[in-house]
């Protein structure tokens, strides 16, 4: 008879009332001390012996990966929440979160290992596992981009391994119950899909809000996207599932094998295109379960997987130049607005450059655990031999396991101003980003809370107010969001 830990039967959880009694305590702790639980029940367990009862296991991990799923997303958003990303205290629960993911990848791992043996009363768990194993990798690839990477260099390993296992067994589109008392199904093909459609949707370009967003689009969108066995007119990505490397553009073609596989958006394009135009109108699908709050992010988010999943994919505009040296940084619209207006107190750090192109500068800098870096944050850059200040946006962020951030920033302006305006509820401080021009369409970074959206806007000075009429929101950053406006001929 086979049993759950064969070299270790007085192990606690080898009693079934034991182990509902601890998956009952870890729903009712809070989703710190959950983490902790279920991470120090998961680490007893360990690989599994020859004779252990694959179907006891299974249940076991289960058991665990439910308990936890809500702590898990109350802990995604109170990470995306905090201001300080890189503190102590939010550096230890990403990586708390982080290793308890890993290790149920692990266990999912040793389990699919043991099937793998060949007794036939248990090929059938194979798809129930796969889904189970590429479903916590997938969220433990949302947690490494949550951070911007390192991105777990087993992950497309461990992912082909699952996928390719349930090939195998022709189990791909067998239809798997996430959990008993719902009807929810999914399949190994559909869930090793949705890992490489999150690769593919260049994650370092959003903020961490988007990144979450992002997974509530990409399910949504789902069944539309394709992986075919051969490359299709709209193909745009390959992956290969015995490779353990992650997808590439077809620019770069793969070596003929069988096992190769071909990504392509299709009709998805369209959707996302009609999505994002309810979004601007104002409408939220509801499918996608958003709150009303995420709707500034989620426009621009749809635009960007577009552009991503397309034909066409993005270019870069001008040619990047290695252009090493000394910036002078400072982050935030209100620091920078305070500097311009003359005050130098505000403080300020020393970047790295690496490299130049006509409108983007390449930055290297150590994180440091009182930034509020993000992707979308406004900064203000002045080289040492530089006479201006230039204001710039960070598009790109990657997180190197020296613990060093590579950004990329977009220049925004060349010659910012600061002013004060007022929509006629409130007085603020702005960043011109364009020449004032009378008749001219200009862009304005404006402070959150914003002032108020269809109101014109009045810049104050020399004891006289210059209208500017209202135009469409840009975009919108942790502290600012950038607006159009044009300049009153009178």
């Amino acid at each position: 008879m086979l049993k759950l830990f064969p070299s270790n039967p007085e192990h606690p959880l080898a009693d079934l009332r034991e182990l509902q009694r601890a998956v009952t305590e870890i729903g009712a702790h809070t989703p710190d001390d959950a983490l902790r639980e279920a991470t120090g029940w998961l680490e007893t367990v360990g690989a599994p012996d020859e004779g252990s009862d694959p179907t006891a296991l299974l249940r076991l991990l289960v058991s665990f990966d439910e308990a936890m799923q809500p702590h898990a997303r109350a802990l995604a958003d109170r990470y995306v929440e905090s201001r300080l990303k890189w503190s102590p205290s939010s550096t230890a629960r990403w990586l708390a979160t982080r290793s308890f993911l890993r290790l149920l990848c692990e266990r999912y791992e040793d389990l699919l290992r043991l099937l793998g043996n060949g007794r036939k009363p248990y090929v059938q768990l194979t798809a129930d596992v796969a889904v189970r194993l590429l479903r916590a990798a997938s969220a433990a690839q949302r947690w490494d981009a949550l951070r911007y990477g390192p991105y777990d260099p087993g992950h497309w390993r461990r992912c082909g391994q699952a996928y390719l296992a349930a090939a195998q067994h022709g189990l791909l589109d067998q239809p798997v119950r996430l959990r008993s008392n719902r009807q929810t199904e999914t399949t190994t093909a559909r869930e090793y899909l949705r890992t490489v459609a999150f690769a593919t949707a260049a994650m370092d370009e959003l903020d961490e809000r988007q990144i979450l967003l992002a997974g509530h689009v990409i399910h949504y969108v789902l069944g539309t996207l394709r992986l075919t066995d051969t490359p299709e007119r709209d193909s745009v990505f390959w992956v290969d599932p015995s490779l353990g490397q992650a997808p590439m553009r077809m620019a770069r073609p793969p070596q003929a094998s069988p096992t190769v596989r071909y990504f392509s958006g299709g009709a998805t394009l369209d959707t996302l295109f009609e999505m994002e135009l309810l979004v601007r109108g104002g409408t939220l699908p509801p499918a996608l379960g958003i709150e009303a709050d995420d709707a500034p992010y989620l426009a621009p988010l749809l635009r960007h997987i577009a552009r991503h999943w397309s034909e066409e994919p993005p270019v870069r505009r001008h040619r990047r130049h290695a252009l090493p040296g000394q910036l002078h940084v400072i982050e935030g619209l209100e620091p920078l607005a305070e500097l311009l207006s003359g005050n130098a107190s505000a403080p300020m750090s020393q970047w790295e450059q690496r490299d130049a192109s006509l409108h983007g500068i390449g930055l290297t800098l150590p994180v440091d655990e009182r930034s509020r870096l993000r992707v979308g944050a406004l900064l203000g850059l002045h080289s040492h031999d530089g006479t201006r200040w230039l204001a710039g946006i960070v598009r790109r962020m990657q997180h190197l396991s020296d613990n060093t951030l590579h950004i990329g920033v977009e220049v925004m302006s060349w010659h910012p101003m600061a002013a004060h305006a007022d929509d006629g509820a409130q007085h603020v401080r702005v960043l011109l980003l364009d020449p004032l021009q009378r008749d001219a369409t200009i862009r304005l970074a404006v402070p959150l809370p914003g002032v108020r959206p269809g109101a014109p806007l009045f810049l104050l000075g020399q004891n006289k107010a210059l209208k500017l009429l209202p135009g469409e929101l840009i975009e919108r950053g942790a502290d600012h969001e950038i607006r159009c406006y044009q300049v009153a001929t009178s």
